[in-house]
């Protein structure tokens, strides 16, 4: 196996740049290739040479490099197809602007004699470097499906992207997520190839994608915060106001990674971890901001860097996670007039004195959709307090426990023996002693959780029956915290408003089952903070999909999922022709209605491909 080719910014000899064409501006690019037969080999490519504007001067150009025109060897230059093409429309621009009144047909060229032989009129400079490999040919099916709907769906992404980042940039970024929505994340040796496989190469012919190019992208974004962070502070600003946080764990298989270390799901993953951090438009079911933090940092610390980096908007309603529970943390989640709902932590008092009495004084019920999506009732109890109420109840337990603690040493004491003295602590206090402490149990969840836990009992040596007896009563529990005002949130709305943060559960679902955002190789911090703005884009690109695919008419499209979509529209190919013509592959009836309820016009795409404007 042959080590993966580098390239850069290496001295191409003078000899090499006399042999690239004269009469069109191009790029030659050198790439070292190290194998185990051969050592270390040259390869020289040659590019168009473009200029395009310079983001940090307006009134500028700076040059750049456009699509691969072919490659020098073996002494003379070896154009591809799409060079054979840009030589052709050169030598008759050449001829039909021929001021001396020469005969053109004297010249002879492959455009002017297209539609004959290749062999008998091409000119021999061009003839004599036909017989190329195929792989230096360009492509001449490109995967159309998937990309045309997922391009179709998720315009406004490109549109935010325009919105902060350079023209040149927004593309890279876009194309990259695209690649990485429709064939899940690709390490930067292969994204090369999908994009020159897929439409997004006839879309975009001047970007550059390859292992060099993605590494630099990913690494000016992991350099360039303040950009990612200006592109979602725009989200924020234009989102709802109902917003939920989570972390995300991703394993790390890379031992020199800044980031990766040992973290809380150690257990699980028996290695190191990296933590990902985001916040979560529940309403729009958009990521809204991303970033990627040291392994071993817990959740409620790293959610301080996100209050200190973003503004979000007045009354804006945060769902989240119980590891974000700290006092800290409760003060940023109530700043600019915002609310949460957040579960207490079992080991807090509030949690403690309100489980001490397991009785509910009301219940409500909601409709539960099951695994084959049928709708049934559901019951759930409930006991409301306040944070105040029950720090009394918890202090008057604990005076109650003290003096029984004392009387205890009293009677194991001898009479000439003085007892030890145990003293009730300062009474706890907490800023915030009106917010709601609300106790909810899901009957239906307690069964299932109790029939799980005995179906292990015999096979996990820390289930057993005397514990499921003990904490049985608990299964189905969950004590809520929440300063949304009682008068327009009773029980049954703030309860349901934070199952609504299961939307974001189900986008990391994606982000590892899907999107394969998973077992991350990486050593470069900036390059791992460059793939957290990718997780987001990628995010925003499968919301917008899903928000259009959902909004069809026709049922058995709305129906659809992700996979299925894109695998059915994958077989329609664009195909190109001998005589450089572009056409559609044979679909099957039954998928073209997607294509019609994602917003996709083939026969106009096809248009524009052959007329050079797709």
């Amino acid at each position: 196996m042959g080590r993966k080719p580098t390239s850069g910014n290496f001295v191409v000899p003078p000899e090499i740049l006399a042999l690239k064409p004269s009469n069109i501006p191009t790029n030659v690019k050198l790439i070292q290739t190290m194998t185990k037969k051969q050592g270390l080999v040259v390869h020289y490519y040659v590019y168009e040479a473009l200029s395009v504007q310079d983001p940090t001067h307006p009134n500028k150009k700076k040059n750049a490099s456009g699509r691969l025109l072919g490659k020098i060897e073996g002494g003379e230059f070896c154009p591809n197809s799409y060079g054979i093409q840009v030589l052709s429309r050169k030598d008759k621009s050449a001829s039909n602007q021929n001021v001396s009144g020469a005969n053109c047909n004297e010249k002879k060229t492959a455009s002017s004699l297209e539609s004959k032989p290749i062999d008998d009129h091409l000119p021999e400079e061009i003839a004599i470097n036909m017989n190329l490999d195929l792989k230096d040919i360009d492509r001449q099916i490109k995967e159309y499906g998937q990309f045309a709907i997922a391009m179709a769906a998720s315009e406004p992404v490109f549109k935010s992207l325009n919105q902060v980042f350079s023209a040149e940039d927004s593309r890279r970024i876009y194309v990259l997520g695209l690649i990485y929505f429709v064939e899940e994340y690709t390490p930067a040796s292969y994204a090369r190839d999908i994009f020159a496989s897929s439409i997004l190469s006839n879309k975009w012919p001047s970007i550059a994608i390859s292992e060099n190019n993605v590494n630099e992208l990913l690494t000016e974004l992991g350099l360039h915060p303040a950009e990612c962070e200006k592109y979602s502070q725009k989200h924020i600003n234009a989102g709802s106001r109902l917003t939920a946080i989570d972390g995300h764990v991703i394993l790390s298989c890379s031992e020199n990674n800044e980031l990766a270390d040992f973290g809380y799901k150690y257990q699980a993953l028996k290695n190191m971890q990296i933590n990902i951090l985001e916040a979560y438009d529940v309403e729009n079911g958009l990521p809204l901001t991303s970033k990627a933090y040291d392994g071993s940092i817990v959740d409620k610390i790293s959610v301080q860097d996100i209050f200190d980096t973003y503004t979000f908007q007045a009354k804006t309603t945060f769902l989240i996670d119980s590891g974000f529970y700290s006092e800290t943390d409760l003060k940023l989640y109530r700043s600019n007039n915002s609310f949460f709902v957040i579960p207490v932590p079992a080991n807090q008092i509030i949690y403690k004195a309100m489980t001490s009495s397991l009785t509910f004084t009301g219940v409500f019920s909601y409709e539960r959709k099951d695994e084959h999506g049928k709708s049934h009732s559901v019951s759930v109890m409930y006991r409301e307090s306040s944070v105040k109420d029950l720090i009394d109840i918890h202090y008057e337990s604990e005076k109650k426990r003290i003096k029984k603690l004392n009387e205890e040493e009293v009677k194991k004491g001898g009479p000439n023996e003085k007892p030890k003295k145990h003293y009730l602590g300062k009474k706890p206090a907490d800023p915030y002693e009106n917010d709601r402490v609300i106790m909810f149990r899901d009957e239906e969840m307690r069964q299932k959780l109790i029939y799980n836990y005995q179906e292990q009992i015999g096979i996990k040596a820390d289930h057993t029956q005397e514990k499921l007896d003990k904490i049985k009563d608990l299964f189905g529990i969950i004590v809520m915290r929440t300063n949304l005002p009682e008068k327009d949130n009773p029980p049954k709305t703030v309860y349901l408003t934070y199952k609504r943060r299961w939307s974001i559960e189900t986008h990391y679902n994606f982000v590892d089952n899907v999107a394969k955002f998973v077992n991350l190789k990486t050593e470069d911090y900036y390059v791992m903070q460059g793939i957290a703005f990718l997780v987001l884009i990628v995010g925003q690109i499968k919301g917008y999909f899903y928000k259009k695919l959902r909004a069809s008419s026709n049922e058995s499209v709305q129906s659809l999922s992700l996979h299925e979509c894109l695998a059915k529209v994958a077989r329609t190919k664009f195909s190109q022709h001998p005589d450089k013509t572009w056409h559609t592959s044979p679909t099957p009836q039954k998928y073209m209605q997607i294509f019609v309820e994602m917003g996709v016009d083939i026969a106009k795409d096809i248009k524009k491909l052959n007329a050079g404007t797709y």
